[in-house]
């Protein structure tokens, strides 16, 4: 199989989900290609992520607050607490972290893709907001577990987008995050280094010659435990 039959290019989380388990990835890309199932979470982080979008975009503060209220009503009583959690993330950010970068944006949800030697469909990226000194932000909202930002492949793959575009990597990459459960943020930040971006670089390839040797084995873990495909996994491969 060509990577090319089931998709027309890849992704961040294409990549990682191959590498966590390539058995996921066939029964996602595959067999039953995914539809993320909406819920609370889900649905608060894209309106967390729209509402930034917007201020850095128009310097509009207000229609966020406004979308967030109107979840609010939506869900009712069982949401207030989460909702009012990620509110006041957005306040703070307003506050203490959109002022050092109102003025120095350079992009606002920048899409595109771009070509990576060795697979025959391109990267797809999305990047949150890049600066005028080349700094690349991504914002997240944050549960239980915090995104490893030292070892993301994510920002890892953006710093080879940036290459390309520019001839040099990122000054920087950060992650903007939002604690929904104490309604505070927290900027952190890496220097891009080049070996990392190259490994990235070969986290792609290996994906694309993974899946071209049909290598779609599961990889067992506790992952395994919260898989929507364990109980067909066990059938074919054996309990887990």
């Amino acid at each position: 199989m060509k990577i090319g039959d089931v998709r027309d290019h890849i992704s961040y989380s294409a990549i990682s989900k191959y590498l966590r388990c390539p058995r996921q990835w066939y029964y996602d890309y595959v067999v039953a290609p995914e539809e993320k199932e909406e819920n609370l979470s889900l649905t608060l982080g894209t309106v967390y992520h729209t509402a930034l979008e917007r201020l850095y975009a128009d310097r509009d503060y207000e229609s966020g607050l406004a979308a967030f209220k109107e979840i609010s009503a939506n869900h009712g009583r069982r949401a207030h607490r989460e909702v009012e959690g990620i509110i006041e993330c957005y306040k703070q950010y307003y506050l203490s972290v959109y002022p050092k970068y109102a003025t120095r944006v350079e992009s606002v949800e920048l899409k595109g893709t771009v070509a990576i030697p060795g697979v025959e469909v391109p990267l797809e990226y999305r990047m949150d907001l890049v600066t005028t000194d080349g700094i690349i932000i991504d914002h997240k909202t944050v549960g239980r577990m915090e995104p490893d930002l030292e070892h993301s492949l994510q920002f890892d793959l953006y710093a080879y987008v940036f290459y390309k575009q520019n001839g040099v990597l990122p000054r920087g990459a950060e992650y903007h995050y939002a604690y929904k459960d104490s309604g505070k943020v927290k900027v952190v930040s890496k220097v891009p280094k080049i070996s990392e971006m190259l490994k990235a670089v070969a986290c792609a390839e290996g994906m694309a010659k993974g899946v071209e040797a049909d290598n779609f084995m599961p990889t067992y873990g506790k992952h395994c435990e919260w898989c929507p495909y364990k109980e067909l996994c066990d059938r074919e491969f054996g309990l887990i």
